[in-house]
């Protein structure tokens, strides 16, 4: 509720007297002119003699107001705010005056716009408007029709009066001291005459709940008048500024007065401001999730209710605090934490707790394995533990463009299409929304050739019955074993080996190559041709005698005997050779193949191996102690 008064200082000269006027007719009258008439001051201020008593005998009969049926408009929550704006005390009018005002309250019905006059001891209101019922919030109030017979010169008071939907009669809020001028001339102030200044102020708001911050806006003329102002705001403080900032701490009703004083006097106005009890606040708040593997991030989002909320304090029971409305926090370490939340306000202090479980981090691995059919594909397992214990998501990455996400189980597979190494990256989520990310890198070899084999024939003579053989293994795995099969019924393995046939002939030799996951053969044909038969000796005839002379006997030496040549069989030269076998330079491991033609055959080897020992066999195999150069000699 607003109340406006006011109570204006003034001198001798500053009153008026009005003389009776006739009984009223029906037809208006016109003042009778006063010897006592008022004069004006160079500054245009009217000055009055000393009032009469008012003619209350020349006003309408009292009019009993009683409000129309309540008609219940659907209203949206209006402010309280009731006042008159103009005019203000001290006012002189004619003619058609607008009132400016407002008349709003939560429970509004209708208003009601009155004049009377000042003083007005029988309490004697008369309408401006009838029952209005569209609220104002600052706007004209109504006409007042100051131009009337019932209106006589004088002084008035105006009254706005509020009823609400329950019935009720709110208030009434006056403005006294209004001059109604419609007949007598207006006097011409003295040189020597200074006005009273008028007080008026206004404010931002006339209720609220404690503490209530009020700005006051001083409306106080002339300003030229006036040479100081006094606040006082009914609560023991006082103010001197012009448009003071007032907070009202406590809940009560304070009647605000404001004393304009200038050299032609004071005068002052008073509203009243009502202050209420500040409700308690209720401390509330929500979380995006309550139980989650650490480290486990919660936001915590306030949900207080109640009244007016100054402060807020987060207790996260892990010895951190926090003063933010909406905060985040993340719970490093497992176990069960309750959050307090506590706000205060003028009205009080409340507090909200709600526990928040943190659990064992969720921990994951990834298991890759290259497929033995295909180099290029790689079977993925991954294994998951802790968390929530119930994992909803498998997201995948491989690492060449390729995912797959969201993935019920822990098991899937890739191919790939080169050689390269790949790094594969799995995030894991649990059933609380809680995720872990791993990456495990993976290597993929092309796949090798094919496997192959091939062999090479040494013989020496189409007619050897010995013959070399030189087995070749290329592509596959890369380590390889040889068989051999000659064509005769008889085997052998190893990378090099020598076969001696029984006879000749043409024979079909297979060698069959393995690289510890598959074999591969190969076949080739060796002819040896029968031997020539060795050339027959044969006797050279004697030469006969003949019965030539005998030589006479000389001193030449007798003639010696010489021996007749025989034939003896053809045998070619011994050769020998061998192969060494060695899968690598590193490898201390050698096989060894020798071979033999030329001769009578029946041969014996005999190995030095260049480290101090030997072999007599024709294919051995040696292993070395350390690595180094050695010369390998073959008899």
């Amino acid at each position: 509720m607003m109340l406006s008064a006011c109570n204006l200082g003034a001198t001798d000269e500053q009153q008026i007297n009005v003389t009776d006027l006739p009984q009223q007719t029906q037809n208006a009258i016109q003042a009778s002119p006063s010897p006592n008439q008022p004069t004006r001051t160079p500054s245009g201020v009217v000055v009055l003699p000393t009032p009469q008593p008012f003619p209350t005998g020349q006003l309408p009969p009292t009019l009993n107001f009683r409000p129309p049926p309540p008609i219940l408009p659907t209203l949206t929550a209006l402010p309280v705010n009731v006042f008159i704006l103009s005019p203000i005390p001290g006012n002189v009018v004619a003619g058609n005056v607008q009132v400016i005002g407002a008349a709003m309250h939560p429970e509004f019905l209708q208003y009601q716009l009155e004049y009377g006059p000042d003083p007005n001891p029988s309490n004697l209101w008369y309408p401006i408007t009838g029952g209005v019922q569209s609220p104002v919030f600052n706007g004209l109030l109504g006409i007042w029709n100051t131009n009337t017979a019932s209106t006589p010169d004088g002084l008035y008071q105006l009254r706005l009066r509020v009823f609400l939907r329950n019935g009720v009669d709110w208030g009434n809020v006056v403005v006294n001291n209004i001059r109604v001028q419609n007949r007598i001339p207006l006097p011409v102030p003295t040189n020597t005459q200074v006005p009273a200044p008028i007080a008026a102020f206004t404010q931002d708001k006339v209720t609220g709940t404690a503490p209530l911050t009020v700005n006051f806006i001083n409306l106080s003329n002339p300003a030229s008048l006036i040479t100081g102002f006094t606040w006082n705001f009914g609560d023991g403080t006082t103010s001197t500024e012009i448009s003071p900032v007032k907070t009202f701490n406590n809940p009560g009703l304070y009647t605000v007065t404001l004393i304009a004083t200038g050299p032609g006097g004071s005068s002052n106005v008073s509203r009243q401001i009502t202050v209420q009890s500040a409700n308690p606040p209720v401390a509330g708040f929500t979380t995006d999730k309550t139980s989650g593997p650490a480290p486990l991030t919660v936001q915590f989002t306030n949900a207080s209710t109640g009244g007016q909320i100054t402060n807020y304090l987060w207790n996260f029971s892990d010895g951190t605090t926090s003063n933010q409305q909406n905060p985040s926090h993340q719970f490093t370490n497992v176990g069960t934490y309750n959050v307090i939340l506590t706000v205060s306000g003028p009205g009080g202090v409340s507090s909200a707790t709600r526990q928040i479980t943190v659990g064992n981090p969720i921990q994951a691995s990834i298991q890759a394995t290259i497929d033995s059919g295909n180099p290029l594909r790689v079977n993925l397992l991954a294994t998951v533990s802790g968390g929530s214990g119930t994992y909803t998501a498998y997201d995948w990455d491989f690492g060449n463009g390729q995912t797959l996400f969201g993935q019920s189980t822990p098991n899937t597979s890739v191919t790939y299409a080169s050689a390269n190494t790949y790094t594969i990256t799995l995030t894991v989520t649990d059933s609380t929304g809680a995720k872990r990310t791993v990456t495990q890198p993976v290597t993929l070899v092309a796949p090798p050739p094919p496997l192959s084999a091939d062999f090479t024939i040494t013989q020496t003579t189409p007619s050897n019955l010995t013959v070399g053989f030189t087995g070749t293994g290329t592509g596959g795995s890369g380590s390889y074993t040889y068989s051999w099969n000659f064509g005769d019924g008889n085997t052998a393995n190893g990378q090099a080996v020598n076969h001696t046939y029984a006879t000749a002939g043409t024979y079909t030799v297979t060698l069959t190559v393995n690289d510890g996951t598959t074999n591969t053969t190969t076949s080739k044909q060796v002819t040896i041709e029968a031997s020539a038969p060795p050339p027959t000796a044969t006797d050279a005839p004697l030469p006969t005698a003949t019965d030539a002379p005998l030589p006479t006997a000389t001193d030449a030496p007798p003639p010696t005997a010489t021996e007749m040549p025989t034939s003896t069989p053809s045998i070619p030269p011994i050769t020998g050779d061998f192969i060494i076998n060695q899968s690598s330079p590193t490898d201390l491991t050698i096989g060894l193949s020798a071979s033999a033609s030329g001769g009578l055959g029946g041969y014996t080897y005999t190995w030095d191996f260049g480290d101090g020992t030997g072999s007599v066999d024709q294919n051995p195999t040696h292993t070395y102690s350390s690595a180094n150069t050695y010369t390998i000699t073959l008899t």
